[in-house]
């Protein structure tokens, strides 16, 4: 299994370049850069290359070695004697008792290891510590998929989010938009206002939070990659639920217990951590060595003479280490220490290895449950929500039950979205932990993927800086915002922003410059005449300080005299009774429909 994976990697480099650097945005494609790019990944290759040398390195002590050496030396001598200088005595020949000479030779010696238990053990060793080089090489090829795939599922899902978070904000907006209106003809209490106001706020800050999201996800892959993507192939609109062949968790267990790779490094790092005592052990013991050696040395002419010798040696050596200070016997105890840590980290990884194998085929199964319950979810959200609207159409509900079922369908969308992520990444991390993760998967998760999708390139780190969002109201005891000009404003900042035409569909009862009754709170039957209607928005607005304009309508002069003859009394007690009225909800379905552009949200496709 080992030996048919190293290649597969390789090759699959080259399968895998399907195109030019510039294009790639599916899982393939991102993969391929990964390959040539992640200095993790690179690291594993070269240590596994590094590790394979110590075999052919421990086999050369126990193969013969052949040493040879020559030299050429000037030499001085200054011969000094005591004795006397006689034609026959001790420094006969020697006219001069300093001289100089040359001298040169070589010699040439073959050694052959006989018994040497330490570089035997040093051998196996070394081939234990190749095997787990290449598991954990393999486990660095499978770990790069993981980490590319999740990384790259990662900045859809933030993608997918923040989607999400702009649908919510535009329908959001709209309902803040048509509450203030209907507010400014006393239809609905300033809570109301409030409530919409403080949602979009809240909207606008999970924005920044979605988009600083996509910006860290792509800092992630660049970090596996070298390359800043910024726009990815995504997801159809529905992945493919495949339950785990076999339906077995205790099998997929057994099967990773058997072939995960980084187990497998265990387990021969172990080994090779046994056969280190053996070479520390084996240090206090004799080495035999069959030894043959050749010298030849010659000298030029000196007082009494000149030297050629030939000399040749062949036998057996042995060595023997002594006393060596405890030194071997403490080298021993520390390999034995070393030995039973790896044993312990076998066992640390034989126990998350089953883990994760457990964990991801249960992630797998509930994640196919839990993506066809969001989709139900979905369907009855949808339902709620129309019923919500429904209801506050009616006076049944407040515009906080309208945000509330607003924002349970939008989080039921984002979690279908996160599901389905959660789903494709516990397969892969089922299959990692199994052993059985190769190239051929990524090629069937990227047919999962989709290119005609819409991407978010211009987002920046520059786009997040603080800036009052648009449709911003500022609280200070005063209510500023609801007028004409900020409506009109909110309306157009919000075309330019999305390109929405977002526009209020609420029409403001029709008025009458005549009557002045006041209005009187209607029943749940009562329809609201136009009279009472003029009268709720005139008396509204005189209010100081409070509400803001109510629409442009036709007044006579009988009704500008009326209004500019009451004293600032009479105008705040003539306010008190709409306002305080204008506060309740009223039960009557208002003229026209007053939430017709409420945009009711769909799934991401």
């Amino acid at each position: 299994m080992m030996k048919k994976w190293l290649p597969l990697v390789t090759v699959g480099a080259a399968c895998l370049s399907f195109s030019s650097l510039a294009a790639a945005e599916d899982l393939v494609e991102v993969f391929n850069q990964a390959l040539s790019s992640d200095p993790t990944y690179k690291a594993a290759q070269a240590e596994q290359l590094s590790q394979h040398e110590n075999v052919p390195i421990s086999r050369a002590f126990l193969l013969p070695s052949l040493n040879a050496s020559a030299n050429r030396l000037k030499n001085w001598a200054d011969n000094k004697s005591t004795g006397a200088l006689t034609s026959t005595g001790l420094n006969a020949g020697l006219a001069d008792p300093t001289y100089d000479f040359i001298s040169h030779g070589y010699d040439i010696t073959l050694s052959q290891p006989i018994f040497d238990l330490q570089a035997w053990a040093n051998l196996g060793e070394a081939k234990a510590g190749v095997k787990a080089a290449d598991a954990t090489y393999a486990a660095a090829a499978q770990s790069l998929i993981s980490r590319t795939s999740t990384a790259y599922f990662n900045i859809l899902q933030a993608e997918d989010d923040l989607r999400y978070t702009e649908a919510e904000k535009r329908s959001t907006y709209r309902q803040l938009d048509q509450v203030r209106q209907q507010f400014k003809v006393g239809l609905v209490p300033i809570t109301g206002v409030y409530q919409a106001q403080a949602e979009y706020d809240n909207i606008i800050a999970t924005e920044i939070a979605a988009k600083n999201a996509i910006i860290n996800t792509r800092e992630d892959l660049r970090e596996i990659t070298g390359v800043y993507y910024t726009h990815l192939a995504g997801l159809r609109s529905e992945v493919p639920l495949v339950t785990p062949e076999p339906e077995n968790v205790d099998k997929w267990v057994d099967t990773a217990t058997k072939q995960n790779w980084n187990l497998q490094a265990a387990r021969w790092t172990a080994e090779a951590a046994k056969d280190e005592i053996k070479v520390q052990r084996s240090g206090h013991l004799p080495t035999v060595d069959a030894v043959a050696g050749f010298d030849r040395s010659k000298t030029s002419r000196t007082p009494v003479g000149t030297t050629n010798s030939r000399v040749g040696s062949v036998g057996v050596q042995l060595a023997l280490p002594v006393f060596e200070g405890g030194l071997v016997m403490a080298e021993t105890k520390q390999a034995e220490y070393d030995y039973q840590g790896a044993l312990d980290q076998r066992e640390i990884t034989y126990r998350a290895v089953v883990t994760d194998s457990r964990q991801s085929y249960n992630n797998i199964v509930a994640g196919i449950s839990k993506v066809k319950a969001d989709r139900q979810a979905i369907v009855s959200n949808e339902a709620s929500l129309r019923s919500t609207i429904e209801g506050y159409k009616v006076g049944t509900q407040t515009m906080l039950d309208v945000l509330e079922a607003q924002r349970n369908l939008y989080d039921t969308q984002r979690q279908y979205s996160r599901d389905q992520y959660d789903y494709i990444k516990a397969t892969i991390a089922l299959k990692e932990a199994a052993g059985t993760l190769s190239l051929n998967d990524i090629r069937e998760i990227n047919a999962w993927l989709t290119k005609n999708r819409p991407s978010y390139k211009d987002i920046t780190v520059d786009s997040l800086k603080e800036s009052k969002p648009a449709g911003h109201m500022e609280l200070s005891g005063e209510i500023t915002g609801g007028t004409d000009e900020e409506i009109n404003r909110l309306e157009e900042s919000e075309k330019k922003a999305t390109g929405a035409t977002g526009s209020s569909s609420s029409t403001a009862p029709s008025t009458t410059p005549t009557s002045k009754q006041a209005p009187s709170t209607p029943g749940p039957d009562a329809k609201a005449t136009p009279a009472k209607a003029k009268t709720t928005a005139a008396k509204s607005s005189s209010k100081p300080k409070t509400a803001s304009k109510a629409p442009a309508s036709k007044t006579t002069p009988q009704t500008k005299a009326s209004a500019s003859s009451n004293t600032a009394t009479d105008a705040a007690k003539s306010a008190t009774a709409p306002a305080d009225k204008a506060k309740v909800p009223s039960m009557t379905k208002p003229k026209g429909d007053q939430l017709s552009a409420v945009e009711l949200p769909k799934p991401f496709a």
